[in-house]
């Protein structure tokens, strides 16, 4: 198995999942899991990786909070929808795009991060525990596994 990319999938994917009452069910329980972990993190503002973000979603409302977001996607469609809305929702200085793998993105990273949100990606992923472990390295020194 390889990584799964999105770049031929990407409408569709936005259509039939997102696009649909499944998708506003999805996010609300994602918002229901996220909310109080962001408000126990702390006021200021995160620097969060969303790893694996695809259109954004989740990342572009993290920044909307007014948090640090670094969306990283292999899917370089996925990586321009979630700019889109990035813009859309005027959080782009908010945010960071970068188009690689997850378990590549250390490289790209300016300083550690507080948090880093794995939703629907581990499993698109041909190797998801070492992907863990090299976003890991990623974690300030104090984050913890949640």
């Amino acid at each position: 198995m390889q990584d799964r990319n999105f770049d031929d999938i990407a409408e569709k994917f936005s259509r039939n999942i997102y696009g649909t009452t499944k998708g506003e069910l999805r996010q609300a329980i994602l918002w229901q899991d996220l909310q109080p972990l962001l408000d126990r993190l702390g006021p200021g503002p995160l620097r969060v990786l969303d790893a694996g973000g695809g259109e954004g979603q989740t990342a572009v409302k993290v920044a909307q909070m007014g948090h640090h977001v670094t969306l990283c996607d292999l899917s370089a469609e996925m990586v321009a929808r979630a700019r889109q809305a990035a813009v859309d929702k005027g959080v782009i200085d908010n945010m960071h795009f970068v188009q690689c793998a997850a378990q590549d993105i250390e490289q790209h990273l300016e300083s550690p991060v507080d948090l880093i949100l794995f939703h629907a990606v581990l499993e698109w992923v041909a190797e998801p525990q070492e992907m863990l472990q090299r976003c890991g390295r990623c974690c300030v020194p104090a984050a913890r596994c949640r």
